[in-house]
Order: C-alpha cells, then sequence, then structure tokens
C-alpha cells in the first residue's frame, strides 16, 4: 500500500468540504474510494508521534484525529494534572 503523507489531494478537498459542511465531499469520497484512488496509507504527524490510518478503511484526516475524543482525553489530563510521574497508556 502506497503511504502519502496527509492523503491525495483530492481526498484533503473533500475533507475540507465536509469539515466546512459543504455538498460535494461525502460525494467525492464515495468516488475516491469506488475508483480505488484512496487505497493509500495517509500518514499524520501527532506532536512527536507519527502514524499512518488505511483511507479506504477509515476516511480520516488530520482534523479528524486531532478532534477524536477530546471531551473524554480532557477529563483524564484534568484528573491526571495534580498528579506528578505519571504515564497514562
Amino acid at each position: 500500500m502506497k503511504t502519502i503523507p496527509d492523503g491525495p489531494f483530492l481526498f484533503r478537498v473533500a475533507k475540507f468540504l465536509q469539515h466546512k459542511k459543504l455538498r460535494g465531499g461525502s460525494f467525492l469520497i464515495r468516488n475516491l474510494k469506488r475508483f480505488g484512488m484512496i487505497d493509500v496509507l495517509a500518514t499524520y504527524q501527532l506532536g512527536t508521534f507519527q502514524f499512518g490510518i488505511p483511507l479506504n478503511h477509515l476516511q480520516w484526516d488530520i482534523e479528524n484525529v486531532e478532534s477524536y475524543e477530546t471531551r473524554l482525553i480532557g477529563a483524564f489530563c484534568a484528573a491526571l494534572e495534580p498528579l506528578h510521574d505519571v504515564t497514562l497508556i
């Protein structure tokens, strides 16, 4: 599977449309998948950690990754803030 930083250009256009709640983003994603144009591994950098998402299975961009479960993660961080030398896995 080919690796592409941030995903293919048309995928990023489709995600931009979806995030801005403009028409056509979902249609574009469906057709990119249908024609095999998102059969790639999109790599994203989150802090010092780099990871890949197979776009043909999960159509997420960096905005989806960064906003995933923000309230839950924020609650964990708040609960752990008074503690010292803690690692949460």
